[in-house]
């Protein structure tokens, strides 16, 4: 049961923690909640430390008015950790399942092979301060571009992309490639295990989403401030969003350009000077979210033993 605690104390602290700072400022919100992302993921890691009994000596009358545990409890914890176990299977095969559905899109894609658009790739992966240049494939199967793949990786364009104009077509590179910087995927990866591990807890599957939102933002912002005009890219937004027929399911192992969703507060944050939190701030906060959930991982309160003696020595009252 200290799972289950922990793990629902960490992921309400990480996702309300995630919602103020998201409100100050999204871009910087995705800091933190890739590091309570990670955090939730050594969980099960953290409870097979050695634990650290301190004793408390107001536990002395709880736990002497306290009766046995009751034989019940021992079944109740075996039918928890089955139902845990099955919950956990479920969401693995679809995680794989989804895992298998990129590769399929990535195995029957096209790759782009008009020769402005390889230059355009080689200067922004230039721009990006990447050193290799990423696979870039067409298929039928996105209308937004998509980002995928941990050690290969491929950016997925619609096929009517040939038709975009070369500085739509840089926006569109220089945001798969910042999540390529950034390692988004990574993260996005480790947010999805969280949720196969942590699947009963709804805050993990919330906190998942955000991670997933503030990436985009994190880009957006990081795009803007390395020179592009903001002009410029909202456009490529606009253009890139308005040609969704609907809302496409992605699978989670992949990172999306745009969504019509979510396109209004992007472009918000991008227009709006938002005075960011220090990255101090963002370390203090982690810091202590760490040092607790160690603390909630390893400290368990004990009541002090009360020698013989003394019982013996305590008068009786009748």
């Amino acid at each position: 049961m200290d799972a289950i605690r922990i793990s629902l104390i960490l992921s309400i602290t990480a996702y309300f923690m995630s919602v103020w700072l998201g409100k100050k400022s999204p871009a910087r919100a995705s800091s933190l909640t890739a590091g309570m992302t990670i955090l939730l993921l050594i969980v099960p890691i953290l409870l097979t430390l050695p634990k650290w009994h301190i004793q408390f000596s107001w536990l002395n009358q709880e736990t002497s008015s306290q009766s046995s545990p009751a034989p019940l409890e021992s079944s109740w914890l075996t039918i928890a950790l089955t139902l845990w176990v099955i919950g956990s299977v479920i969401f693995f095969v679809r995680y794989l399942l989804q895992v298998n559905t990129l590769r399929k899109w990535i195995s029957r894609s096209t790759p782009v092979e008009s020769s402005n658009i390889q230059k355009l790739l080689a200067e922004t992966t230039l721009d990006s301060g990447l050193k290799k240049k990423p696979a870039l494939r067409c298929t039928p199967m996105v209308t937004s571009p998509v980002v995928a793949g941990l050690f290969r990786s491929t950016i997925l364009l619609p096929e009517n992309a040939n038709s975009w104009d070369s500085t739509t077509l840089r926006m569109v590179l220089l945001h798969e490639l910042g999540h390529i910087r950034r390692r988004d995927l990574w993260v996005s990866h480790i947010a999805q295990l969280n949720c196969i591990l942590h699947w009963f807890n709804p805050f993990v599957w919330l906190l998942r989403n955000r991670l997933r939102n503030q990436c985009e933002f994190a880009v957006d912002a990081q795009i803007i401030a390395n020179g592009t005009d903001a002009k410029c890219y909202i456009t490529a937004l606009c253009n890139v969003a308005e040609q969704l027929i609907s809302k496409q399911s992605i699978p989670s192992t992949a990172l999306a350009m745009a969504d019509k969703a979510s396109l209004r507060n992007r472009v918000n944050s991008l227009l709006t000077k938002q005075k960011s939190p220090s990255p101090l701030m963002i370390a203090l906060l982690l810091s202590i979210t760490v040092s607790s959930t160690f603390a909630l991982a390893v400290i368990r309160p004990q009541a002090p033993s009360v020698s013989l003696s003394e019982t013996q020595q305590k008068p009786s009252t009748y």
